[in-house]
């Protein structure tokens, strides 16, 4: 029986497989098929529920953040709280009316908030640092110095649904382009989206098989990641190199992952970050991953950061991870998001008067 009700992962950045549809229950779950382990990523929109209360009931485990579902109009997005959830399903009323809703597990950033971003700051120049095995363009963005004495790469998205790193990628740019010192002394490049298609296509890319593309470096097999090490050798000396992720789904700390080579100069930057918060969200250092300890004992030549110090193509590289919804008790908006990326340009900037300066 058709009961009218359409759910779509054809949009940007969906996920979503739908098993079954009867009367006003959906049983769904999760797309990581292109992937070797499980993962919790899904985001999708509906339509035709106008004026119901639709269970969705997800059938692959706990896939929702602290904050419960993240559900939009078409508008903004609202966390509908941890308490809707009821054995893997939860419960929406939808408005008398109501056209088309969106739900993630996170709020979503695609091509389309890149462009929005772009659109607001002009001085970030924008060129094409490749083109992906879908022939979609890959963007490298920057804002150039005068004198261009040092550089400092930012790079986010290895894994395509790593979403709150974006933000923080914004608000890295923001702080910059208004800086003087910066703007005379410091180049700042970024790849927003090292796994372009799968931000655009949904494909959540965590463990992807045969690997991702953080730990593509040494066997490249994605344009992305051997674009960006041959590009860099056309640069100005990379000073300092940030790697930005989202880590497990419930994780509500800030972190730095620890290194086998280079451990100094990480110990440099973050000591200065954590003197130089200024926004509401919360590093202390205190829950950093040392290298060997826990999950950080994969291999690090083969992730952005690792390569990058095995190879010295970078004075100081590091791999930040920034949660998908909360951090302590607070929660993460675009705007704190963006606050907390204004603290590490500004810890970026000290970093780089006080050790490469004086070097």
């Amino acid at each position: 029986m058709d009961t009218g009700i359409r759910i779509s992962s054809d949009i940007p950045g969906g996920n979503i497989i739908v098993d079954d549809i009867s009367g006003n229950r959906i049983k769904l779950r999760q797309d990581y098929e292109n992937s070797s382990r499980w993962w919790f990523w899904w985001n999708f929109a509906i339509d035709g529920a106008a004026g119901r209360t639709v269970v969705f009931d997800f059938g692959d485990k706990d896939v929702f953040s602290v904050l419960g579902p993240c559900c939009s109009d078409g508008r903004e997005w609202l966390y509908l709280g941890a308490d809707v959830i009821c054995n893997n399903s939860f419960n929406f009323k939808f408005p008398e009316g109501a056209s088309r809703y969106y739900f993630a597990f996170a709020r979503p950033y695609t091509r389309s908030d890149l462009e929005r971003f772009l659109y607001l700051n002009t001085d970030i120049k924008q060129e094409e640092l490749t083109v992906t095995s879908k022939k979609r363009a890959v963007e490298l963005i920057s804002l150039i110095s005068k004198e261009s004495r040092w550089n400092v790469l930012l790079t986010a998205r290895h894994h395509a649904c790593e979403v709150s790193a974006s933000f923080v990628l914004e608000g890295i740019f923001e702080f910059w382009q208004a800086d003087p010192w910066l703007r005379k002394y410091v180049d700042l490049r970024a790849v927003p989206f090292m796994d372009t298609d799968g931000v655009q296509d949904g494909d959540q890319g965590k463990n992807r098989k045969p690997h991702d593309h953080n730990r593509d470096y040494g066997p490249f097999i994605y344009p992305e990641t051997k674009a960006l090490i041959d590009t860099m050798k056309e640069w100005p000396r990379t000073a300092a190199a940030l790697d930005l992720h989202s880590p497990f789904m419930k994780e509500k700390n800030i972190f730095a992952v620890g290194a086998k080579t280079g451990q100094k100069q990480i110990d440099k930057f973050t000591a200065i970050l954590k003197e130089n918060r200024t926004g509401v969200l919360h590093y202390d250092g205190l829950s950093d991953i040392p290298y060997g300890s826990g999950w950080n004992v994969t291999p690090q030549e083969l992730t952005m950061s690792g390569f990058l110090r095995e190879n010295s193509l970078a004075d100081m590289a590091v791999t930040m991870e920034i949660p998908y919804v909360k951090n302590k008790n607070i929660m993460l908006t675009p705007e704190n998001l963006r606050e907390f990326g204004h603290d590490i340009a500004v810890s970026l900037k000290i970093y780089l008067q006080e050790y490469c300066l004086s070097a």
